[in-house]
């Protein structure tokens, strides 16, 4: 497992399923920087600066994670070392889900292989 991914598709899923389901308790902070970044204007200065002391919120992908709601903070987190498309809270998370996994790992890994070779 590492720390950092090349591209933050759990990021990207965890906004989604903040957005499309207000039930589940997201990451505001990310939400916000998110589209503060997107928006050319100052509309969302204020709110990021109330929001910004907030912990920011990762994902486990693990769906028998023991972990309520399997959000965990950030930085706790570790991508899974062969595709970095996923996240785990810990390493017998990822253990426990990668019968699962393994499928979308080869193909998230050859596909990130691809355009790695093909953008300059």
């Amino acid at each position: 497992l590492k720390n950092q991914a090349t591209m933050n598709w759990p990021k990207i899923n965890e906004l989604s399923r903040f957005v499309l389901d207000p039930t589940i308790r997201g990451d505001v902070h990310t939400l916000v920087k998110f589209f503060r970044k997107r928006i050319p204007c100052s509309c969302l200065d204020k709110k990021y600066e109330e929001v910004k002391s907030i912990t920011k919120m990762g994902m486990c992908y693990n769906p028998d994670c023991p972990i309520p709601c399997a959000y965990v903070e950030r930085s706790k987190t570790m991508y899974c070392s062969r595709c970095r498309c996923v996240t785990y809270c810990s390493r017998e998370c990822q253990k426990a889900d990668w019968t699962t996994h393994k499928i979308h790992c080869e193909k998230c890994a050859a596909l990130i292989e691809f355009y790695s070779r093909t953008i300059i």
